[in-house]
């Protein structure tokens, strides 16, 4: 690296890259706007995984589905029981 500074200073304007600095106030701007994409697609990358996560899952109702909380609401559907006339059928039945 000493090497390199030598034959800048020497002339050499390859040896080099000169580099401008950005301000305090460009580079606020560009954190925001890098915050702002990184929101953006961590947004996009969730709504995603939402959408994976319902496929290939049945729908609650469509048959003796055990759901955590409405497993007894489906029974109910597929036995016919989760309305008045699905009570009046069991009621006669037995």
């Amino acid at each position: 690296m000493v090497l390199n500074l030598d034959r800048y200073v020497a002339g050499n304007q390859e040896a080099f890259c000169v580099v401008r600095v950005p301000t305090e106030a460009e580079e606020q701007a560009r954190s925001r706007s890098r915050q702002r994409e990184s929101l953006q697609k961590a947004k996009q990358r969730l709504a995603a995984q939402g959408r994976s996560h319902g496929r290939g899952q049945p729908e609650v109702g469509t048959g003796s589905v055990c759901v955590v909380g409405s497993s007894l609401l489906a029974a109910n559907r597929v036995a016919g029981t989760g309305n008045e006339e699905g009570r009046r059928k069991n009621e006669e039945s037995g």
